[in-house]
């Protein structure tokens, strides 16, 4: 096992083992039905539970309240550290912050842009400036982190086929990271931004949306087109925005003209092939339920 492996798996048991203290609960090796599992033993009850697959929005916000409890002890700790020496090694800390960090921002921006979420953000000038410190803050805290950190925290997505298909990949990011020196700090060799664009890893990517829209959130409020509209503009290309009436329906204006059209929906008794062809439900033409 190489080092950089190494470094990855007692990363990750470190973060496993800080989430069960702070729940008061263990991992623990249990056979059901003849099947071994991974269970988790609550040390406040004694009972065992079965890890199960998140898919709701109940167990997607449990999630989220975890991470953002998680991000701001660590923030406190970071900052208790410092206070007290500050000569103290704070990558640690750094580490800890945005990976917890990251994932509570990313866990957030998915339950507000649930179609089931009740309870969504209202964008106000205060919510936005909040949420764009909290991302510049984190940016700020990659930069800290060496390459060879960075990799560590968030290994570069299993994806080799970038070359069939002329997208980003596993070679492609690796090709990159490998071109920086792997023991200083990102923040002296590139712009932490452009890192996000050309990183491949799931967590990096939907931060990365997080980030451009909370930009784009800050131009509308200030009365700027998106950055996405901008540039459509300036390429002359036409833009519209979709709305829905009261009654439901949608529909779209040019952004330019004003002109609006209703949006089609496709009629139930269609349905996608492979290939993006549609065609009729045979069922529907036979008169079969």
């Amino acid at each position: 096992m190489n080092k950089d492996r190494r470094n990855e798996i007692n990363l990750t048991i470190n973060l496993i083992q800080e989430c069960c203290e702070m729940v008061n609960i263990a991992l623990i090796a249990k056979e059901i039905k003849g099947i071994n599992l991974v269970a988790v033993h609550d040390n406040t009850d004694g009972k065992d539970y079965v890890i199960k697959k998140v898919n709701n929005l109940k167990d997607y916000r449990k999630m989220h309240d975890l991470y953002l409890k998680a991000y701001r002890t660590e923030v406190f700790n970071l900052l208790k550290g410092v206070n007290e020496n500050p000569d103290i090694d704070t990558i640690p800390f750094i580490k800890k912050i945005v990976t917890y960090g990251i994932k509570a921002i990313n866990l957030q921006y998915r339950l507000s842009n649930d179609k089931k979420c009740i309870t969504r953000d209202y964008t106000t000038r205060e919510l936005v400036i909040s949420k764009f410190k909290c991302n510049d803050f984190i940016l700020s805290l990659i930069g800290e982190l060496t390459p060879r950190e960075f990799m560590s925290l968030f290994p570069i997505r299993k994806i080799f086929d970038g070359d069939k298909y002329q997208t980003k990949d596993y070679f492609y990011t690796r090709d990159y990271m490998n071109k920086l020196d792997q023991d200083n700090p990102m923040k002296y060799q590139i712009n932490i931004m452009e890192l996000l664009w050309e990183y491949m890893n799931w967590e990096i990517t939907m931060f990365n949306v997080v980030v451009i829209n909370c930009i784009d959130d800050l131009r509308k409020l200030d009365g700027q087109p998106s950055m996405m509209m901008e540039f459509c503009k300036e390429n002359g290309i036409g833009t519209h925005t979709m709305y829905t009436d009261e009654k439901g329906k949608k529909f779209l204006v040019d952004d330019e003209t004003g002109k609006s059209k209703s949006v089609k929906t496709r009629p139930s008794y269609l349905k996608v092939k492979i290939g993006g062809k549609q065609s009729l439900n045979s069922n529907r033409l036979r008169g079969e339920i």
